[in-house]
């Protein structure tokens, strides 16, 4: 009777320590892609051949740019046609009202997401290689996958960062169709540190920047080839997921909605790209859709 007590009482442990949560993710409502059937393709105000065409500039000596449409240009910021050519792949869905067209968004963040339309005569449809969790994992830096079996092994975390810039954001995410889907973006980053014991999480650092402190018994064996010590999300305790997953706004709705694929341009080896950016409840691309995560 005791040790089946103590087995109750060992099974009970486990379940109150299991933790779950609500995952806020960009669900694709389509995944059609196209690129440019020839050198480059204009990019349209409305579904009209003739209708205004975009623009793209910026000040000299400036990192003030923007957009602008051929029919309102200023010239202070020297704008150049915008255009899909053959190197970009586009995320595109059809548009009932406009059946020579496709609709199309424009923009490199949520600030100037806006929507534009392509010409179907001037695409031609891309197949993209999938991209796998195995190649995330063992090919690529900066993802970070959960393991097969963990009950998150459907969540992507990725870095996105701009040297020129300065600036660092992790994303959340899932692979649907083969694309990487990201829903969450923060300013932040993974920093390997010797003395952490636990994940750590420092707020503010270099400009609202967030950044999450992991140790040697976090890390990835070292491959023969590189002894940079990568960060294990398997190796973390279910404290420690749901305190990264919390921070990454996985229990918010999406603040963000951005689409990578693999392909290869023109004489280009195939490499993982953006192509698309959304303000993350877009219904014409992506719905908001939630899954349960168990840590």
């Amino acid at each position: 009777m005791r040790t089946l007590f103590l087995l109750a009482l060992l099974a009970f442990s486990a379940v109150s320590d299991a933790q779950n949560l609500k995952f806020y993710y960009s669900k694709l409502t389509q995944s059609t892609l196209v690129t440019s059937k020839t050198n480059s393709s204009y990019i349209r105000k409305t579904p009209n051949a003739k209708a205004p065409y975009l623009m793209y500039g910026c000040r000299d000596e400036t990192d003030d740019c923007g957009f602008m449409w051929s029919n309102k240009v200023d010239r202070m910021y020297n704008p150049e046609p915008y255009m899909v050519t053959s190197s970009t792949v586009a995320l595109v869905v059809p548009d009932s009202k406009a059946k020579d067209f496709y609709r199309i968004c424009v923009g490199t963040n949520s600030d100037n997401f806006f929507e534009a339309y392509l010409s179907k005569v001037a695409t031609k449809p891309v197949n993209a290689m999938p991209i796998t969790r195995k190649e995330l994992r063992n090919e690529y830096f900066g993802y970070w996958i959960f393991p097969e079996g963990s009950g998150l092994q459907d969540v992507i975390v990725a870095l996105d960062s701009d040297e020129l810039y300065g600036v660092s954001n992790l994303m959340l995410g899932t692979i649907q169709n083969g694309l990487l889907v990201f829903a969450h973006s923060i300013p932040g980053y993974f920093l390997y540190d010797e003395s952490v014991n636990k994940l750590t999480i420092k707020e503010n650092v270099y400009g609202n920047q967030t950044v999450f402190l992991y140790g040697p018994k976090h890390c990835r064996p070292l491959s023969e080839t590189s002894d940079y010590k990568v960060l294990n999300l398997g190796k973390l305790t279910s404290a420690e997921k749901k305190q990264l997953l919390l921070k990454l706004q996985a229990d918010k709705k999406p603040n963000a909605t951005i689409v990578r694929a693999k392909y290869a341009g023109p004489n280009e080896s195939p490499a993982i790209r953006d192509i698309y950016w959304g303000n993350g409840v877009n219904g014409n691309f992506t719905a908001v859709s939630v899954m349960d995560l168990h840590l």
